[in-house]
Formats: structure tokens, sequence, C-alpha cells
């Protein structure tokens, strides 16, 4: 699917206004934070990872993410219904 990447300048807006320090999808290779989740939590882990985003359970600390996911109708729409169920919660 296609990925568009937020700029560094996004990144640190989220980060200065928002505390926002968590990536919902990303990478080793592509992280812009300390704390992420990424799709492969076997091998990424050992590089921090916090595990796949549709396992990670945010709560009780809560807080701001960042979340840019592939763009793929149903991925996104998996993305939506996590989301739901975490705001939920």
């Amino acid at each position: 699917g296609l990925q568009s990447s937020l700029t560094g300048d996004v990144f640190d807006v989220l980060l200065e206004h928002f505390d926002c320090r968590t990536e919902c999808f990303a990478s080793p290779f592509n992280c812009r934070y300390e704390r992420f989740c990424s799709a492969f939590p076997d091998t990424d882990m050992a590089f921090g990872s916090l595990g796949s985003f549709f396992d990670f359970d945010p709560t009780p600390e809560g807080g701001c993410f960042q979340a840019n996911p592939p763009f793929i109708s149903g991925f996104i729409e998996m993305m939506q219904e996590r989301m739901d169920f975490l705001l939920e919660s």
C-alpha cells in the first residue's frame, strides 16, 4: 500500500505541544521516537518495539500517540476498530 511519512517538523510539533512520544506504526529503521509499535515485534523488540499496535495497551498511562498506518483500507479499518476499543475501555 501507499505510505506517506510525516516530516520531522510534524513530529517535533507533536512532541513539543502534545507530549507525543509513541508511534503506533513504525520500525527500528524509521521510528522518530524511542517508543514505537511495529509489524514484526519478534525481531523489533530488540530495538525497542513495544510490539504490535493491535496488541499494545497504553492504559493506565494514556498519552498522545502518533498513528500513520499503511494506506490500505482494511488495515485502516482494523486500526479504527482497535482505537475505538481503547477509547471505550
